[in-house]
């Protein structure tokens, strides 16, 4: 059954980002509806509560710069769920069952091709070889 665009962003912030998941489960309750935009915004003021200490994660990397790489990388990944989700609704049922013949004669095919070069059918001078 497929998801709402709500419960994969969830899902996916819950897999990739768990640190923030209660800011986007917060700014989605304060969203009534769901625009990349206006979500992006949001978790960019959350970024800005985010004060702290001069301190380096790693070697000469303060946190306050490693927290600014994890939100681009979450804001891009949110970019990238917007973006799944609005080529999902593109396809149309015909384009659906096209893929999903041409998976058929792909696997098909790969049998066949298993079947032969697994079966010793296939010789090199009188001698089957795998």
């Amino acid at each position: 059954m497929p998801r709402s665009l709500r419960e994969e962003l969830l899902a996916f912030v819950a897999e990739q980002h768990p640190f923030a998941f209660e800011l986007v489960h917060a700014a989605l309750k304060k969203q009534g509806d769901l625009e990349e935009g206006s979500l992006l915004d949001l978790l960019a003021r959350g970024l800005s509560d985010f004060r702290l200490e001069p301190l380096e994660t790693s070697p000469f990397v303060d946190a306050s710069e490693r927290l600014e790489q994890a939100f681009k990388t979450l804001g891009e990944g949110i970019r990238g769920v917007f973006e799944r989700h609005r080529i999902c609704a593109s396809i149309h049922s015909d384009e659906k069952i096209q893929m999903l013949k041409g998976m058929i004669l792909t696997r098909a095919t790969d049998n066949a091709l298993k079947h032969l070069f697994l079966s010793g059918e296939m010789k090199f001078k009188e001698t089957p070889y795998q």
